[in-house]
């Protein structure tokens, strides 16, 4: 039985334990925690883990305790590598992941394509549209890098090319939020066109998935799952939502690959060449110019 220690809503968590096969969420930490005794746990999972938790996972590694960092937008790639040899030296396992991969309708496309029921992909229509103003600096959405992770792994090959561009964002000071479009040009003809936006007004988010293949497409829209709720005047649509499925799916793949001495550390290579292909989308907004990935 692998024992996972993890940060967070401690009633969500007790609900992913109650799914896993082989695991359990045996230690619930708080921010504060630094140190959690060795002897309860035996994986670190943290999602969407801060720069304030960095001595959490060294003192994880340096335990011998596994570590899975879900989501981790906000650590630099030269902590990621300093936490990668740190796992190697102490013999335990190290990955990253983007959970949007475990969510069910985007493991279903994948199962298709796999199968080869869509044929070969050739073109990846994403969209991603929040409320949530973005930061207003030149740095990429961290939402923006899963989208572009999740085009690639469906995809298969990374791209030879890279073009994106911006809706000039408000002169007067205010935060409007961030519309960025971003194209991927894949060897021999494939394509994805990736659409971000954080200037929705406040309220639901709204997110599509369409994979054109040369033998077939899947669909993955958010408009599809609205349910009309009558409770009155007039009627409201709420979205069927996926719920804890992808936290489920993620953990127990963690905890199946612990079981089974399954290498994980291909995940930081993939994540590795996101950050890439994402630095060539902030050079692409700025120079207004395509960037060719050939060799990188």
């Amino acid at each position: 039985m692998i024992r996972l220690a993890v940060c967070g809503d401690e009633a969500r968590w007790q609900m992913v334990s109650a799914r896993l096969r082989g695991g359990s969420i045996n230690c619930s930490l708080n921010a504060a925690d630094l140190h959690p005794p060795p002897g309860t746990y035996d994986a670190l999972l943290l999602v969407t883990p801060k720069l304030q938790q960095v001595g959490l996972i060294e003192r994880a590694l340096a335990d011998g305790k596994h570590v899975l960092l879900v989501s981790p937008t906000e650590l630099p790639p030269a902590e990621l590598e300093s936490f990668a040899t740190s796992a190697k030296q102490a013999g335990v396992q190290f990955a990253v992941v983007n959970p949007d991969r475990y969510l069910p309708s985007r493991q279903l496309v994948r199962q298709q394509l796999d199968a080869g029921k869509l044929g070969r992909p050739g073109l990846i229509r994403m969209y991603r549209w929040e409320p949530t103003p973005a930061s207003s600096s030149n740095t990429l959405p961290s939402p923006l890098l899963l989208d572009l992770d999740l085009a690639i792994w469906l995809m298969g090959p990374s791209p030879n090319s890279v073009f994106a561009t911006e809706t000039p964002r408000a002169t007067d000071g205010t935060e409007s939020g961030r519309t960025i479009q971003v194209h991927l040009g894949f060897p021999d003809g494939p394509m994805a066109l990736l659409s971000y936006s954080s200037a929705l007004p406040p309220g639901d988010d709204y997110r599509s998935l369409s994979v054109m293949g040369s033998a077939g497409a899947a669909y993955a829209d958010d408009h599809q799952n609205m349910q009309l709720i009558y409770r009155g005047q007039h009627p409201q649509a709420l979205r069927a939502e996926e719920g804890i499925r992808p936290l489920v799916n993620l953990t127990q793949d963690f905890v199946d690959a612990l079981q089974t001495q399954r290498d994980l550390s291909p995940s930081l290579v993939e994540w590795h060449r996101v950050r890439t292909i994402g630095q060539a989308v902030e050079q692409s907004l700025i120079s207004r110019q395509t960037i060719s990935m050939e060799g990188a």
